[in-house]
């Protein structure tokens, strides 16, 4: 039986999303002084920390737990949860920072792109010859999120034109 959503803007598959990570959205209901456009669209700085900050606290919470129900040390488990915050969430979330989408959205929508991103970007810097290390991932990294979001400040000027 097919029913019609009260909403003509939300799709059944948001309303899956929603359920599980609920605690995540965060409307932006109320304009502030301090709102930053980004790609003609209107995001208040603490509306866009507050998603990764909770990401990141949960990542903390799995990694502890892990710790002290498995044989992993602390140590490991912490390594892990940045890694999977620096590498999968941070990268696709500041290149979705240009699209109009919601917080929740730009978490789960950016973890391939991010995937998909870091790891071409990798791939190419060692075919030209670049060494794979720690620190050339980490810059690989902040380079696509300065990347993201110098591109973004470009479009908005470019908008507002």
């Amino acid at each position: 039986m097919i029913t019609k959503n009260k909403n003509p803007n939300r799709c059944k598959w948001q309303d899956i999303m929603y359920l599980g990570f609920l605690m995540l959205q965060i409307p932006n209901n109320t304009p502030s002084k301090n709102n930053i456009v980004i790609a003609s669209n209107s995001v208040s700085a603490t509306n866009e920390i507050t998603p990764l900050a909770i990401t990141a606290t949960i990542l903390l919470l799995a990694a502890i737990t892990g710790a002290i129900f498995t044989e992993t040390s602390l140590k490991g488990m912490l390594s892990l949860a940045f890694a999977i915050f620096a590498y999968i969430i941070l990268p696709g979330y500041f290149i979705l920072l240009n699209f109009k989408i919601s917080s929740l959205e730009r978490i789960i929508f950016g973890m391939p792109i991010s995937i998909t991103l870091v790891s071409l970007t990798l791939y190419s810097a060692d075919l030209i010859g670049v060494r794979l290390s720690t620190t050339n991932t980490i810059l690989t990294i902040l380079f696509i999120c300065s990347a993201a979001l110098i591109a973004g400040k470009y479009a908005n000027r470019i908008n507002n034109c």
